[in-house]
């Protein structure tokens, strides 16, 4: 019978690692807080900086992978088309494992992030922002995006 941490490897591993708090470096958040962002205190839990990294390893994943307009236009064999697409649904999945977990973590510590009227994110120094979300339906649109591509 197999030890169940010899099946887990991949995604998994990682994850568990990651709750386990046996990440072997951390990625910090780079971007500055900006005007109109207000800052709500420092994120200190270990395992939501830990989530932080893995959701960046994650989003960097899929970026390598994203199909360029060509790919899609591109008359190639539909079953290599489709095992790209399952590699995408597959690590967007993750992502949003990785996310929800994070931002579940960062929302009981910082309450303020959970108020639809905001938008939040991570910045330099692990400080949790929050800005007013602008409510036209073009911008709602931006900022998912800008949400997809880390906060």
């Amino acid at each position: 019978m197999q030890d169940d941490k010899e099946v887990l490897i991949g995604f998994p591993k990682r994850l568990l690692e990651t709750l386990n708090g046996t990440r072997e470096s951390l990625t910090e958040p780079d971007r500055e807080i900006e005007p109109g962002e207000v800052d709500l205190g420092t994120l200190t839990n270990s395992i939501a900086q830990a989530l932080y990294s893995l959701s960046v390893e994650v989003k960097g994943s899929l970026g390598k992978i994203l199909p360029s307009p060509e790919d899609l236009l591109e008359r190639g064999e539909p079953e290599e088309k489709l095992a790209k697409f399952a590699d995408l649904e597959k690590l967007e999945t993750q992502r949003r494992i990785v996310d929800g977990v994070l931002w579940e973590i960062i929302g009981e510590i910082f309450p303020k992030v959970r108020d639809v009227r905001v938008t939040a994110g991570l910045r330099k120094g692990w400080k949790v922002i929050i800005f007013k979300r602008s409510m036209s339906p073009i911008s709602c649109l931006v900022g998912e995006i800008g949400n997809f591509f880390g906060r």
